[in-house]
């Protein structure tokens, strides 16, 4: 293979190792943050709901378990720069599995939560909680 051919094959491959390479990093570049959380019984937990309020605080509404009360609401507050300001759990009366579905803002700040929570005895009920601003 002559010169010319060679160069243009190394410049081809080099282009395309590039192509591949280049997103990978920009995407990384770009994330302003990311937060991972992890419930108090190191197992299973998952987000439901996401929500933003005027301010740039993000809500996270999720189910996390716990070795002694099982599943139950998580919600967590962050700062618009990812700090946790808060964190707040939902045990049922029953003490049995509680899933978090979905949550609302209102206009000064409330926190409207929802989800299906054992309730005394042997009932699977809903429950609706309100957490204020702070």
């Amino acid at each position: 293979m002559d010169k010319t051919r060679r160069a243009f094959w190394v410049l081809c491959w080099t282009v395309v190792a590039l192509s591949v390479a280049v997103p990978a990093n920009a995407q990384l570049e770009d994330t302003a943050w990311v937060r991972l959380y992890n419930g108090p019984g190191d197992t299973t937990d998952f987000a439901t709901t996401l929500k933003l309020d005027p301010a740039g605080n993000v809500y996270v509404l999720g189910t996390t378990f716990d070795s002694g009360t099982g599943y139950d609401f998580t919600l967590l507050k962050y700062d618009p720069d990812g700090v946790l300001l808060w964190e707040r759990r939902y045990n049922g009366p029953g003490n049995g599995p509680d899933t978090a579905a979905d949550m609302q803002l209102d206009a000064v700040g409330n926190v409207y939560v929802t989800g299906a929570s054992w309730g005394t005895g042997t009932n699977l009920d809903f429950a609706t909680l309100k957490y204020d601003a702070t």
